[in-house]
């Protein structure tokens, strides 16, 4: 079996908002008896979260390929905003 991994990283200052980014992909249990891996991507700020997971309708390819279009979504969002002066 795979070596589970999750991560966590703080998106805030220490004593503003509890915003976060916390990936996983590990053994869960969901039930009595019922161990399943999971896969995810949560995002969280304030009062609001999103969490992206491999479902059963995607591969993990799929879902790495979500996760880089993310990611290239994100850098090209990040190049605006370094580009643009209000």
């Amino acid at each position: 079996m795979a070596d589970k991994y999750t991560e966590r990283q703080w998106l805030n200052k220490p004593g503003h908002s509890t915003g976060s980014i916390t990936v996983f992909d590990g053994p869960h249990s969901w039930g009595v008896n019922n161990d399943v891996w999971v896969t995810w991507i949560e995002v969280k700020d304030c009062h609001s979260s999103v969490r992206i997971h491999l479902s059963g309708d995607d591969s993990k390819d799929d879902f790495i390929n979500k996760a880089k279009i993310m990611r290239d979504v994100i850098d090209r969002f990040l190049m605006h905003l370094q580009s643009t002066e209000y």
